[in-house]
């Protein structure tokens, strides 16, 4: 081969390389010749002519081949002819002839049920985008998006077909002192009736743990055990009519008879400030360092 051909080999090799790339993401022959300032006829001689394989700028032939790779989902209603079409570029009946050129016919009743069934996950996706997000009931994530309450049975139709767990997200993200409930299933908790364990991050530490979620609710839990050893503060229990004091919450129940009273409860409220009053005489907790 003269260094002229060569060059003029090299020269159609890369147009031809520049169709075929455009080919490939379907684009039309012709428009691509055009847009070029090609000869179409001049172009096929010259293919012919350097011995190219001329399939490779047929656009039926590319699209022939990712329609073979999407004939699952489409065999399976996961995907509409309309958007076969889309992703091809062509119209849903070139579509309809190729399904039938392969043997195979679309059950129009099931596909137009699976259409339904994905226009109603593509309006609520965002719902559970939100919960995954901010965690919380469907009813609440409803709300928050402007979507009547009673979407949200449809919500968790939705999550069941996606796999989304749904029930895992119901107490996710809140925040519990310096706990923050994680998207985990939540455990039953043993001889507590209707009780839950959730799974919770410590933020000052970093750690998780299981926590039941009687004591985080009640604030009877607000960090880790390792967390609360070291932020631990010393209480004096002094009472508001007397200058009887206690320096430890152990040493004021050991004295003072608190009844039935749950010494959680009692521990707890005066902790946060609210005077206990016994036998007529209130109670305080004063923090010391």
């Amino acid at each position: 081969m003269s260094q002229v051909t060569d060059k003029k080999f090299q020269a159609f090799k890369k147009i031809f390389d520049e169709v075929v790339a455009e080919v490939k993401q379907f684009k039309s022959v012709c428009a691509i010749l055009k847009t070029k300032g090609l000869d179409r006829s001049d172009f096929y001689r010259k293919i012919r002519h350097y011995g190219f394989d001329v399939s490779q700028v047929k656009l039926q032939s590319y699209r022939k081949e990712l329609l073979q790779e999407m004939l699952d989902d489409i065999c399976s209603y996961k995907v509409t002819r309309t958007e076969v079409a889309e992703t091809l570029q062509t119209s849903p009946q070139y579509i309809t002839v190729l399904l039938a050129d392969m043997g195979i016919v679309l059950d129009s009743a099931k596909a137009k049920r699976a259409a339904h069934r994905r226009r109603i996950q593509k309006k609520y996706k965002p719902v559970l985008d939100h919960i995954e997000q901010h965690g919380g009931y469907a009813v609440d994530a409803c709300r928050a998006l402007g979507i009547p309450d009673h979407a949200a049975v449809l919500v968790r139709r939705v999550a069941e077909e996606l796999d989304f767990p749904l029930d895992d997200y119901t107490f996710a993200y809140r925040r519990y002192g310096d706990w923050i409930t994680l998207p985990k299933p939540a455990k039953p908790l043993q001889h507590k009736g209707q009780g839950k364990i959730l799974s919770c991050r410590c933020t000052l530490c970093g750690t998780e743990h299981d926590v039941a979620y009687c004591n985080l609710a009640a604030g009877r839990s607000t960090c880790c055990l390792k967390c609360a050893s070291v932020n631990k503060k010393n209480y004096v229990i002094e009472c508001d009519q007397s200058t009887e004091q206690y320096s430890s919450f152990p040493k004021f129940f050991e004295a003072v008879d608190i009844g039935n009273r749950c010494k959680q409860k009692v521990k707890h409220d005066l902790r946060n400030g609210k005077a206990i009053t016994i036998d007529g005489c209130a109670w305080r907790a004063t923090p010391i360092d």
